[in-house]
């Protein structure tokens, strides 16, 4: 039995788990990236010695700086990211924390702007609209984000082409920007193994989300354009009750009035959309 281990993030166990599913001859464990970093700084030769292969994710560089000697043979793949569904969905730092909301550590960048431009909850809510969606340009998001990962995946020589298609069809593959549904890590793994000519159950199955505690709406006007019925339902982290639109307004912008609006930031690849919605805001006053 052949001994891999997947290093990675918060999609490690869904991806480790759908190996397990699909390869007869491979023992997957999954290890999150605090987990490599402590045991490199203590173990450095752990898995040299107890693993055959390994599939890291980029982000475990950030946690520990290896070198191709220190680990067995292995891939580096990017983590999973795709925006098209939740065009809205961002990270907002304040100075280098990031700040936590509603659906964990998600937020939205419509609810942002509004409170930079000191437009109350009940009036931001008029801002998910079609028109604001064209100008900030969540509309055309879906070929670019789909062929930057396959791209990104063929680098490591794994094609995930084949998985997206049939991902894609008449369905959403995430829950979030960075949260995969299962079927997609499933996917995922499935074309590992293909690239290294590993025996695959073909008859198997995905195991359980592992990833689904909060979950991001896919807007109805952003679902048209994907053929996909969308809403204005959020589903909080750890929280089975979903919260309507107007809730979650009312909600982010308590979070967001414990910071100073100067402080409050989204990553500079997505600063232009939250600009293009400010300035549709400014000329709606």
């Amino acid at each position: 039995m052949k001994r891999w281990i997947v290093i990675a993030n918060c999609q490690t166990f869904g991806l480790a788990n759908s190996i397990l599913s699909l390869a007869p001859d491979v023992a997957c464990h999954g290890c999150d990236v605090r987990e490599f970093q402590t045991r490199m700084r203590e173990q450095p030769d752990y898995y040299l010695e107890n693993y055959d292969f390994a599939i890291i994710a980029e982000e475990a560089r950030l946690w520990f700086q290896y070198t191709p000697e220190m680990l067995p043979p292995h891939i580096d793949i990017p983590n999973i990211t795709f925006s098209a569904f939740h065009p809205d969905c961002c990270y907002v730092t304040a100075g280098a924390a990031v700040v936590d909301g509603v659906v964990g550590p998600y937020q939205s960048m419509i609810a942002l702007a509004a409170y930079k431009e000191h437009i109350p909850p009940v009036r931001a809510a008029t801002f998910f609209n079609e028109a604001v969606y064209q100008y900030a340009g969540y509309l055309d998001l879906w070929q670019e984000q789909r062929d930057r990962l396959v791209t990104q995946f063929a680098a490591a020589g794994v094609a995930i082409g084949p998985g997206l298609r049939r991902m894609s069809h008449g369905r959403s593959f995430m829950f979030t920007v960075n949260h995969p549904k299962i079927e997609m890590l499933f996917e995922v793994a499935r074309a590992i193994l293909v690239s290294r000519n590993e025996r695959i159950h073909e008859g198997s199955w995905p195991p359980p989300e592992t990833l689904a505690a909060a979950q991001w709406p896919i807007y109805p006007e952003v679902g048209r354009r994907l053929g996909l019925t969308g809403g204005y339902v959020f589903k909080p982290a750890h929280d089975p009750r979903p919260i309507s639109l107007e809730e979650f307004l009312i909600r982010s912008h308590d979070v967001f009035s414990a910071w100073d609006k100067s402080q409050l930031s989204v990553d500079p690849g997505i600063r232009p959309r939250l600009w293009r919605i400010r300035e549709l805001m400014r000329e709606a006053a």
